[in-house]
């Protein structure tokens, strides 16, 4: 009897040592994140829709995960949701105001890729637009996809690691 006893604590001891530690690494797996700031009503952010998604499937073997951040006072859960599905967006679109202020978020779309919660980039997603309004025929930077992919390489930010985004002003 003593013996099943401890055998039940033991078993017990490495179920509560074993279960965080697999959670703990599911964490590690997905180190490098990146936020996405967006609004439906932004035209901009609808072009950047499909570019975000192939850029999510790209990176989907790297372990890169993806969320994108609804903002704006105006937003209601339903535009939200219509948006993912009409745009297909195939990660997480959360409706949140408080990520964007911690980060300083300050027009859609705007990305931050955070290696273990640490900013290694922030800004505009490519060189597509001049300014709200004007595009480019042809993108001749991709900083999002150089930003990870520098990381993914050197597990290392770049050194330009702020470029401004043009897109509509969030507001507070």
């Amino acid at each position: 009897m003593v013996v099943l006893s401890i055998g039940v604590q033991i078993m017990k001891t490495l179920f509560c040592i074993v279960i965080p530690l697999c959670f703990a690494l599911l964490r590690l797996s997905a180190q490098v994140q990146v936020y996405y700031f967006i609004s439906p009503t932004c035209p901009i952010c609808t072009f950047y829709t499909l570019e975000m998604r192939d850029c999510a499937a790209d990176y989907a073997a790297h372990k890169v995960e993806f969320t994108a951040f609804a903002v704006g006072p105006l937003l209601t859960d339903s535009m939200v949701a219509y948006f993912r599905k009409e745009y297909k967006i195939p990660f997480e679109v959360i409706r949140d105001d408080s990520v964007h202020r911690r980060l300083n978020a300050t027009v859609t779309p705007e990305v931050f890729v955070m290696d273990h919660e640490t900013v290694v980039y922030h800004g505009r997603i490519d060189d597509s637009f001049v300014r709200v309004g004007k595009r480019r025929a042809h993108v001749k930077n991709r900083e999002l996809r150089n930003a990870l992919d520098h990381l993914l390489a050197n597990g290392a930010p770049i050194t330009a690691n702020h470029v401004p985004a043009i897109g509509c002003i969030i507001e507070k």
